[in-house]
This record gives C-alpha cells, structure tokens and sequence, in this order.
C-alpha cells in the first residue's frame, strides 16, 4: 500500500493548527502528504495501515479540529465494505462438543444454522473440534495455514486452550462459554431472563410456592446471572418474605457423592414444599421423579434449559438466535478491518425461548 508522507509532518509538536468551519479528508491528505484513501482508513484504525502513519493522521486531525460526519462515514464505508471480504471467505466454527450425527442435537442444530447463516453471506464455514488439538497454538497453525481469519469458538469447554492463541492475527467472537471467556466479544443466552419467564409463566398458571433447584459446581460466567436472578424473583414476587428456596446440585457429582445431595433435595422438598420447581436443565426432573416429587397433588416443572430429547416445559436455548447474531456480528467484523483483540468488548445476551410440553399445568385446571 502506498504510504506517501511528509517527514516534517512525522515530527510536528507544535501547537493546535485548529482551522475555522468544516475540515474534511482532504484538506487532513493536503495537510498530511498523504493520500486520501490512507486518511480515510487511518482515521477508521484500519489495521492494514501501520500504527505510526495512524497515530501521525488522527493527531493531525485533532490539532486541526476535524469531526467526522456520521452520514458521510456510513456512506464510505458501506461502499468499500462490498469489496473488502471476497466472495467465499472462509470462517472457523470451533467447539470441543463430540462430532454427532443425531440432527436433533442442539449442538448439531447450532452448527447447521450457522453453516445456513455464512452461506447466505457468501460465506463458507469449516467445522474444528478442539479434541483434535493439543493447544490453541496448533489449531492457529492450521487456521493461518488455510487462509481462515474470522474464528467462532461456540461451546468450548477446555478453558486452557484458550491460552495459546494469537489472538493478533485473527477476528474471534466466543459463543456460550462457561467458566472462562477470552478477551474477546461474547454472546450468549441470558439465563436471567429464562428464570424470570419461567418464574412469570408459573405464577400466571396459579402456582404460589416456586422454588429453584441450580446449578453448582465450578464457577461459572452466568452464575451470577442465575443465582441473581432466583434471589430477586423471590424477594420481589412477593412469595418468599425471607427470599427464594434455592437449592444447588452438581450434576457432575459421583453417584456416592450425589446421594448426600439427594438427601439435602429430600430435606429441602419438605421444608419448602413447592408447587413448582424450576431446574437448571432436565437432569433435575429425574432427581425429583426419584423423590417423589410428582406424586404430589400439585406438582409443575420447568427447565431453565430445556432438552430436545426429553422436552419439558421451559425455556429452549436460542440456537438460531445465537447463530444468527454470530454470523452477522463476524460479518461486520471482517468488513470493518477489527482484528485482534478489541479495545471494547461487547457481551450480547440472547432471550431464549419459551414453550409448553405439559409439565406445567394450569392449577385446578
């Protein structure tokens, strides 16, 4: 790229240059010995533009008073954008879920919706599972190797692999991620939400005593999303004065181990005895079947996150949603030149989806 510039520009220390009315990009290219093209990107940080040729233009800019019109801006943009990512860029779907061929699985459906999303972009996807590697570092190698830069790591529980990856030469969103997420932008569902509808949709159907069996175990993002969650609806749907029953298992647990929590869930079922129980997914339900739990007169059930194999009432996690917005997210990305690691991240929570299989019926009814 051609860079053409003024030394005695390079090395201006002096005071502001601020001239009266509107300063564009071309008196900044006069006033620099740059080109215009190059003004244009220094001032939008396009990385493709050395950081020393970067820092001379939007300096000058400051010292000459230059705004930018947002109207002109998103007009420029739009129209180099179309020429920037060719047609058939590749991008990395990563994850370390097991490669399934059940099309049910919600994991499988994730990676068929993204694949649909970056074809209809005119993008291709590649599949990697971070089985298949030692390390982040390895799996760059190949990345880089293949020409890949745009890289969305969905699911991935190694928190460890993340350690080696050159973050620098790639353009990296992280898709539902549990105890550790990298320095990158971040979607995922929001499960505060999920507990709020399904705590909304037991109250509409007359349940009056709720209570929330979670997750525990090694901490994870949304813990406090959760758990936050299931303090405040307590205290503030006016159920519980001294706030919400909430009980923690660990479905990781042996079968040893779980038996004393099968006797703290035996306990707490008695002492609170709900109506109607919110589980952090389906394994809950098999715990209260062990219990006794519906045997009871009144006895509904929702998962927070339900089970495509063995649906339950509640809240369904939003796959199609979150693809979506991946793939959308990595688009603009790549056709605004962000690469690396970003000076302001973004964490973008998606509204799962609620629907009824029956295990929440309407009391009395």
């Amino acid at each position: 790229m051609h860079e053409s510039g003024s030394s005695l520009f390079m090395n201006e220390t002096g005071p502001s240059t601020a001239q009266p009315g509107l300063i564009t990009q071309r008196m900044l290219a006069e006033a620099t010995g740059f080109n215009q093209a190059t003004v244009s990107r220094a001032l939008r940080n396009d990385p493709k533009i050395t950081q020393a040729v970067r820092k001379a233009i939007n300096a000058k800019a400051m010292a000459m008073g230059y705004k930018p019109d947002p109207l002109l801006a998103k007009i420029a943009s739009t129209r180099y954008k179309t020429r920037h990512v060719a047609q058939g860029t590749r991008i990395a779907f990563i994850t370390s879920k097991p490669r399934v061929k059940n099309a049910e699985n919600i994991n499988a459906m994730a990676m068929h919706r993204a694949h649909e999303r970056a074809s209809a972009l005119g993008y291709g996807l590649e599949s990697f599972y971070v089985n298949d590697y030692p390390h982040g570092g390895a799996l760059s190698k190949v990345l880089l190797s293949r020409g890949i830069r745009g890289a969305i790591f969905y699911s991935v529980t190694k928190d460890d692999f993340f350690n080696d990856m050159p973050w620098d030469n790639f353009t990296a969103i992280v898709c539902n991620s549990y105890h550790y997420a990298p320095p990158v932008s971040l979607i995922s569902m929001d499960y505060a939400n999920a507990i709020k509808e399904c705590t909304r949709q037991a109250l509409a159907r007359g349940y009056q005593r709720i209570g929330y069996v979670m997750f525990e175990g090694e901490d994870q993002l949304d813990d406090l999303h959760r758990l936050g969650a299931c303090h405040y609806l307590g205290r503030n749907t006016g159920l519980h004065k001294a706030g919400s029953p909430l009980i923690l298992l660990d479905p990781a647990k042996t079968a040893i181990e779980r038996d004393a929590d099968f006797i703290g869930l035996r306990q707490w079922l008695h002492e609170h005895q709900p109506d109607c129980v919110i589980g952090f997914n389906t394994s809950v339900w098999y715990w209260l079947e062990r219990e006794g739990y519906f045997k009871r007169p009144v006895c509904g059930y929702q998962d927070m996150i339900a089970s495509t194999v063995h649906p339950h009432t509640g809240c369904s996690f939003p796959y199609v949603k979150m693809m979506t917005t991946a793939i959308d997210m990595m688009d603009m990305l790549l056709r605004t030149w962000q690469q690396g690691l970003p000076e302001t991240r973004l964490h973008i929570l998606i509204d799962p989806e609620w629907s009824d299989t029956g295990s929440l019926p309407p009391v009395g009814g």
